[in-house]
């Protein structure tokens, strides 16, 4: 179980490490344009000098407008040097993928967007986790939802509702650990119900598909009717003659298909389109927002 405290904390490690492969890719460009190239690493070298000048002039309480001369057209022969070897002065600096906090994870004094973003992609791969929205900024309420947080609590409030809502999330979580036993490969298997994503009918077959456990395959004989019947009341329903899936990683369902939370497209019998619908929605509407 993780809070949403955790959840961005992840989140921020995340975009760090964004940062850091941004800043170490942009180094080894640096290093071999300049190693490809002695005029462009003599250019860049006089418009750092440059820099450092003007630094010391304004530290002095000196005249700038010299030094600031210099390094405007230092940085001007350093561009003439790059458009003579085919680059830009950005193929030398490192390409951020947030254009907002070039990967810091905050702006403007509080955190990024780009946190929510990756913390609702984490929230994504583990739909089963149960989160408690932690914060001091009433702006991100919202997001809350967006994740599908279990609780939302404002840090003032911590004290007098934290204890409640972790019992309370602490139930769901034991709830959710149910297994369902089924002879795969001729022996029997506990097979954890929260990380079970479909089950795929393939000739005698039955395909489990798991994510998240020690195994993401298993092959049984059970027959998919029987799995559906076994199954109903824990969340799964029964999308095509061959497909039965867990509508906790159901992402999307329509009479041309459906889709998966990890992307994986399933197929939607036409005929039985409409009731699987409101089942799924049924099933929405019950869960713990």
């Amino acid at each position: 179980m993780r809070t949403k405290d955790e959840l961005f904390r992840e989140a921020q490690r995340h975009i760090a490490g964004r940062r850091q492969q941004a800043v170490t890719r942009a180094e080894r460009m640096r290093s071999a344009a300049f190693a490809a190239s002695p005029e462009l690493a003599a250019a860049e070298e006089a418009r750092v000098q440059a820099g450092l000048a003007l630094a010391m002039a304004a530290a002095r309480g000196a005249d700038t407008a010299s030094a600031a001369k210099k390094l405007a057209d230092a940085g001007q022969a350093l561009e003439n040097v790059l458009r003579k070897s085919g680059r830009t002065s950005a193929d030398l600096e490192p390409q951020f993928s947030c254009p907002l906090c070039h990967d810091t994870g905050l702006y403007k004094g509080a955190p990024c967007r780009c946190v929510a973003q990756v913390a609702r992609t984490l929230r994504r791969t583990r739909p089963d986790t149960v989160l408690i929205f932690v914060t001091n900024y009433k702006e991100y309420a919202p997001e809350g939802y967006e994740v599908n947080a279990f609780r939302y609590l404002a840090k003032g409030e911590l004290d007098g509702k934290l204890e409640a809502y972790f019992e309370d999330a602490l139930a769901v979580c034991c709830a959710r650990r149910q297994t369902v036993e089924l002879v795969c490969g001729g022996e029997p298997v506990a097979v954890p119900l929260p990380v079970l994503m479909y089950i795929e009918s393939r000739g005698r077959d039955r395909h489990l598909h798991l994510q998240g456990g020690p195994r993401s395959h298993l092959v049984t004989h059970t027959t998919l009717t029987q799995l559906e019947e076994l199954l109903r009341d824990q969340g799964f329903l029964r999308l095509h003659k061959s497909y039965l899936v867990n509508m906790a990683y159901l992402d999307t369902l329509q009479s041309t298909g459906a889709r998966l939370t990890d992307g994986t497209a399933l197929p939607v019998s036409t005929r039985s389109y409409r009731v699987s619908k409101q089942r799924f929605l049924a099933w929405k509407g019950r869960q713990v927002c």
